[in-house]
């Protein structure tokens, strides 16, 4: 009994500890649903669709707090919009509107928070809200909806403005904010509700300063040909036939002007006198003037790539150490430069690496641990002009054979070399370069060279034929062959209906893409706004083509 009494009294004591602890180490709970509702309106202040509105504040108040993605006047749309934008503070559970521009007379506001406002836990949000309000006597009741694409990839462009003049002036762009505006979504979509009954002048801006104006040349644009009128939109009943439709939404291209005044965009040394020079367009007649008197046109070596924008320069020893030139074209100004033409120096250690001469060293088209594709010759390339070579000491072995091949200069200025040989499938090669086969023109040499290569094998690649319908006689019109990067790999030029057949693909993702060519020069061009000149139609094939190993892909297309 006694030994009863004293373990109660403990128990109870024990249970009291625990009880403490319990309480003083809280654990968050668990289970329960994940919060994923969006907050809710409660009201509004003045009520939503207000007419004669005349308050400078607007209070909008929901079920529980939020939060505002920064910063609210970006990310928040007030159509039509004022040259002063509107402030927004957060105060408990509601949001303050603060209007600090003077309203027009008539006219239907719309705000557009699209998913600017988040719930304040999870970051739900409201998606797309609209508060509308007058300060006339109704409320306009129009709608106009379309979509913008990029005008070469066809891709949607987000979050570029869509803005609508009540004037058919051109200048308006430059000069005058939009009196309504809307921004496109994620898939390039945009919608106007609430407008005036009346014909539309319509501009899309990418806006690099954000002010509504098209006043940047590297702004990208977009615009319609007409004027556009929005529509009455009501649900569409079956069997009614009184209900009204959404007019057919229009897509519009977006596009950046060219700038059609010649420039040097680049200038620079890329070795001890190598020169590169970049061009915005294809130079027409071009003239360089060397203003180092003792360097006379002679001493120089130059040479254009095909598409004729770039110009690569070469200077004869002995080398100045700054080279002075004034350079023009046809449309251009005149531009005067100075370059430094001395050999950069990387990671000398000693004196006696300083002294060294550099070696002639080549480039190669070999790729993936020396592989050749065995329908192409193989190609040296030398970073300078060659000043003397002996094609007759350089030998090529098919396993221990020693076959015979021709081998050419591929260019007037003799930097490329051409080896052609009736390739064996998946077999291997060695070239062998005794020293100084080859000096250029800074008087390098090369060291002996082994080059050992594998071939590839026609089974290693696949084929693409298209059958192509242009639907319209003596349309020219570009089919190019893309990559999974759009880098452009093979061009073709048509002007009726053709088969074409891209061979030798590597496995792998391409497209086709079609550019109406309406000028027949031969590569797309872009808009010109003043002009009224739209950018040149382009369509994709619609399907991403899968091009396998040893496999003729058939397929026909419809322009």
């Amino acid at each position: 009994m006694n030994i009863r009494r004293k373990i109660i009294p403990v128990l109870l004591e024990l249970a009291v500890v625990i009880i403490i602890f319990s309480c003083a180490n809280p654990v968050a709970p668990t289970g329960g649903p994940k919060d994923i509702r969006a907050p809710k309106v409660v009201s509004c202040d003045p009520p939503d669709h207000s007419i004669h509105f005349t308050k400078k504040n607007i209070s909008i108040t929901f079920d529980e707090f939020i939060t505002l993605d920064q910063p609210p006047e970006e990310k928040i749309i007030l159509s039509p919009p004022s040259k002063n934008k509107p402030e927004y503070k957060l105060k408990g559970k509601s949001l303050i509107i603060t209007l600090t521009d003077t309203l027009y007379k008539n006219t239907t506001y719309t705000f557009f928070f699209g998913n600017a406002i988040k719930d304040m836990n999870e970051g739900n949000p409201i998606g797309d809200y609209q508060y509308i309000f007058s300060s006339g006597d109704y409320l306009d009741s129009l709608t106009l909806k379309g979509s913008v694409e990029n005008a070469l990839t066809c891709e949607p462009e987000k979050n570029v403005w869509v803005m609508l003049y009540e004037s058919s002036e051109d200048s308006l762009p430059y000069k005058a904010i939009p009196y309504y505006i809307s921004r496109t979504d994620d898939n390039g979509n945009f919608s106007f509700f609430n407008l005036r009954s009346r014909a539309y002048k319509l501009f899309v801006l990418r806006d690099a300063n954000s002010n509504y104006l098209y006043d940047l040349p590297d702004e990208q644009i977009a615009f319609s040909d007409s004027l556009v009128e929005p529509w009455i939109q009501k649900p569409v009943i079956l069997g009614d036939t009184d209900a009204s439709t959404p007019a057919k939404t229009r897509i519009f291209y977006l596009f950046q002007e060219s700038d059609s005044v010649q420039r040097l965009m680049e200038a620079k040394t890329i070795r001890e006198g190598f020169i590169q020079m970049v061009f915005r367009y294809p130079v027409k007649n071009l003239d360089i003037q060397y203003l180092n008197q003792e360097y006379t046109s002679d001493r120089f070596i130059q040479s254009m790539n095909q598409a004729r924008d770039t110009l690569l320069l070469w200077i004869k020893p002995q080398i100045p150490d700054s080279l002075s030139f004034v350079i023009r074209d046809e449309g251009m100004e005149p531009d005067t430069l100075s370059l430094s033409l001395a050999a950069p120096r990387r990671n000398l250690k000693s004196s006696k690496r300083e002294t060294e001469v550099p070696k002639l060293v080549f480039s190669t088209n070999l790729v993936n641990l020396n592989r050749l594709a065995v329908y192409k010759p193989l190609l040296l390339n030398s970073p300078y002009p060659l000043k003397t070579v002996d094609f007759s000491r350089i030998l090529l072995l098919e396993g221990k054979d020693t076959v015979k091949t021709v081998i050419s200069m591929t260019d007037p200025i003799g930097r490329s070399i051409c080896l052609e040989y009736k390739w064996k499938e998946n077999k291997s090669y060695e070239m062998l370069i005794p020293d100084s086969v080859f000096s250029d023109i800074m008087d390098y040499r090369n060291d002996s060279i082994i080059l050992k290569f594998t071939t590839t094998s026609y089974a290693d690649y696949g084929s693409l034929k298209m059958d192509i319908q242009t639907g319209v006689v003596n349309r020219q019109i570009i089919i190019q062959l893309l990559d999974e990067k759009n880098t452009i790999l093979n061009s073709e030029v048509i002007t009726t209906d053709a088969t074409l057949e891209f061979r030798n693909l590597l496995p792998g993702k391409y497209r086709l893409r079609a550019v109406i060519d309406d000028n027949r020069n031969r590569h797309w061009d872009t808009g010109t706004y003043l002009s009224h000149q739209q950018p040149e139609k382009v369509i994709y094939y619609s399907k991403v083509i899968d091009i396998r190993a040893n496999w003729i892909y058939e397929e026909s297309w419809s322009l």
